[in-house]
């Protein structure tokens, strides 16, 4: 018997099952705020169609989805679509500033000047979210903390999807292995393990088969983090895998790596193999080298408000051709999708921090390989 669960380490939940053939979907999304409580405090947070996590979509290869959102929000907002093909029809994808902008009555240096006073990046959290609920480590949560029910035997499929904004963390199952059997919407060849590092924004499948004996295990996430004397949450989420007939046993707790334990992650990413081989193009027509730097830049201010970084140093980012150390590796993509597409890293504040750009694929040959004109209804810059 096999059973398809879904749950997010962050805010919105996707859950994917099979129809017998392909169908239209129409959804409308209301974003607006709302008044929660977590950690014994009550905020106001962005829900969609009043849920958090959001509402789901249920869809399977080859279906269309129409989706109208609607922000009664006090913020911008864009809906950005990964893993999403939009073949010729760049339109919808939803980035800030490429496809949609903002109107605003500023002086765009001063705006300019304001996001990069400090160059720190935004406020430690305070907590993880498994579902949107902390889970029962934290303070004035164990109420809420998500449960999934098994029954002994059973293999269930786990969709994880990380989609906290700044965060790589290590997640595992007390007492249980999973099998990777997909990522980022694509199969990949089974990968037995006791811990995934799931980064942000990346979604993760795996099966585990509920093979032990019958009670309450805990699942766990925490953080995974390298960078030295940057601050983060040290804190760990947890949701509960409950065998059926057994609810009140004490939970059994996972062992996690270390926060900075470099060598289990990269154990774990080195495993993940396709399931079969990718032609790889051998003649190209454009070479790009990108050099990425993020450190520390001396201040002669050390108390400025500016200067956050550790010891009275300033962060800062960028991204230029001139490289003093060669790249052992080499990343080939085909362009084949037209129009302008947002480039950037999956960390968000390294994004804000300016680690992004935008690639302008210009038209080929025929219509089959021209961007279709815009919709009439799309806002002008």
């Amino acid at each position: 018997m096999k059973t398809i669960l879904c749950f997010l380490l962050g805010l919105l939940t996707i859950i994917v099952t099979f129809a017998s053939a392909s169908e239209n979907h129409y959804h409308q999304f209301v974003v607006r705020t709302k008044s929660v409580k977590r950690l014994c405090k009550t905020r106001n947070i962005l829900t969609v169609n009043g849920q958090f996590p959001g509402p789901t979509i249920v869809a399977r290869d080859g279906d269309n989805m129409v989706i109208k959102v609607t922000n009664a929000g006090p913020y911008n907002i864009s809906i950005h679509w990964h893993g999403f093909r939009m073949l010729r029809n760049p339109w919808a994808d939803g980035p800030s500033y490429v496809t949609q902008w903002e109107w605003f009555d500023r002086d765009p240096m001063s705006l300019l000047r304001q996001t990069q006073f400090t160059g720190a990046p935004p406020n430690v959290s305070v907590a993880y979210t498994m579902n949107g609920q902390p889970g029962d480590l934290y303070r004035c949560s164990s109420q809420g903390t998500v449960r999934f029910q098994v029954y002994a035997g059973e293999t269930i499929l786990l969709r994880i999807i990380n989609s906290g904004l700044n965060q790589e963390l290590f997640f595992s199952i007390a007492n249980h292995r999973m099998t990777v059997v997909g990522m980022d919407a694509a199969y990949t060849k089974p990968s037995n393990t006791r811990v995934l590092m799931i980064g942000p924004g990346q979604t993760i499948n795996v099966l585990v088969t509920a093979d032990q004996p019958p009670g309450r295990y805990y699942m766990a996430a925490r953080a995974y983090q390298t960078a030295m004397n940057a601050a983060f949450d040290n804190t760990t989420t947890t949701a509960i895998l409950e065998y059926k007939n057994r609810p009140f046993s004490r939970p059994i707790l996972p062992v996690l790596p270390a926060f900075n334990d470099t060598a289990t992650s990269t154990a774990f990413t080195s495993r993940i193999r396709g399931l079969s081989k990718i032609k790889v193009f051998q003649n190209f027509d454009v070479s790009l080298l990108f050099t990425v730097g993020l450190g520390l830049i001396n201040c002669t201010n050390p108390n400025s408000p500016r200067c956050q970084g550790p010891n009275g140093t300033r962060f800062a980012a960028s991204i230029n051709n001139n490289s003093f150390v060669l790249p052992r590796t080499t990343s080939l993509m085909q362009a084949y999708y037209q129009g302008i597409w947002f480039l950037h890293c999956h960390i968000d504040s390294h994004l804000n921090w300016g680690l992004a750009t935008a690639l302008l694929v210009e038209n080929g040959v025929g219509p089959s390989q021209s961007v279709i004109p815009p919709p009439p209804d799309l806002p002008q810059c």
